[in-house]
Order: structure tokens, then C-alpha cells, then sequence
């Protein structure tokens, strides 16, 4: 199974891509936040860049699937406004290549990979380092490489993890 994992982020994007030919190829990319025509930052160019590089993922590797992290953003301001803008990229890119695509909340994520669904990047970057040789979790900071690895490896294990979250029952 060809497979490929994004962790979107504000700042920077952890991809893993797994494929027969070539193995696990995992890391971080950026996009920067270009200034508009008034000077003003816009991130509407990050959001083309990162559409064109995800069109190029998809047309060169052809994976059978696109797991991502859920993120579930409330409020307002640019860091809401730019998960939401990506993860509508990764839905149109999804369907213009035919590719279908798994959406996975962090609470779920880390209760798969770690057995607290709490846990912080510290503990997801050492699951990722035990799972995975070539990852470097020194050149992670954010953990998002780390992040895109364990969704890629709960992919490849053919768990079938709730998606969302339950909602808590109340105490009656």
C-alpha cells in the first residue's frame, strides 16, 4: 500500500509518504507567508504553494490514501484560518487525483500511538524515533514530522481507530 501522511501546521507541514520502491521518506515543509501588493503578510500564496506542492506528491506517487491530522481549531486568527485553508487543499487535491482520504484527531491519535490521549510531542517524537531509524527527532521541533510518522504508521497497521472523538458521557 502506497500511503501518504500530512500533519498540516501554521508553520510547517510533516509529510511521511510510505511505497514499496522507496521505503518510509518522511519531514517538514514550509511555506512562506509572501507580503500582497500593500505590503501587507496574505497567506494566500502559502496556501497556492502548498496546493502545488501537494499536486505534485499526489501526481508523482500515486498513494492509495492521504491520512491527516484533524485538527479542530476554535476561535479566530490566522492559525485557525490557515489549517482550515490547507485542509480544504489536501480535500481538492484528494479529489481532483481520486484519492480518498482519512481524517484523524490528535486525541486519537495519541491514544493509538501512546495510550494517553493527552500526550505531548515529547512522548509522539519518541514513539516516532523507536518506530522509525531514519527519523531525527533533534531536527523536529515542532513535531510535526513525528506526528505525519505515527499517522502514517496507525494507517499501515489497518487499525480502524475512530476518527473523532467520542463525546464524554455525562454522569447522571
Amino acid at each position: 500500500m502506497k500511503a501518504f501522511a500530512i500533519d498540516p501546521s501554521f508553520n510547517g507541514c510533516g509529510w511521511a509518504l510510505a511505497c514499496d520502491e522507496t521505503g518510509i521518506q518522511s519531514g517538514v515543509i514550509r511555506f512562506p507567508i509572501y507580503a500582497d501588493r500593500n505590503g501587507e503578510k496574505s497567506p494566500a500564496l502559502r496556501f497556492r504553494d502548498f496546493r502545488l506542492w501537494l499536486d505534485s506528491v499526489l501526481e508523482t506517487n500515486r498513494p492509495d490514501i492521504v491520512i491527516y491530522e484533524e485538527n479542530a481549531v476554535h476561535g479566530r486568527g490566522r492559525e485557525r484560518d490557515a489549517l482550515v485553508g490547507i485542509k480544504t487543499r489536501i480535500l481538492e487535491m484528494c479529489a481532483i487525483h481520486c484519492v480518498p482520504t482519512r481524517g484523524v484527531y490528535p486525541v486519537s491519535l495519541k491514544k493509538w500511538a501512546i495510550g494517553n490521549g493527552r500526550a505531548d510531542k515529547s512522548e509522539m517524537k519518541e514513539m516516532a524515533r523507536r518506530r522509525f531509524e531514519h527519523y531525527d527527532l533533534n531536527k523536529d521541533d515542532g513535531g510535526d514530522e513525528a506526528d505525519a510518522l505515527m499517522l502514517l504508521s496507525l494507517q499501515l497497521s489497518g487499525d480502524n481507530i475512530l476518527s473523532k472523538p467520542r463525546a464524554k458521557k455525562k454522569k447522571s
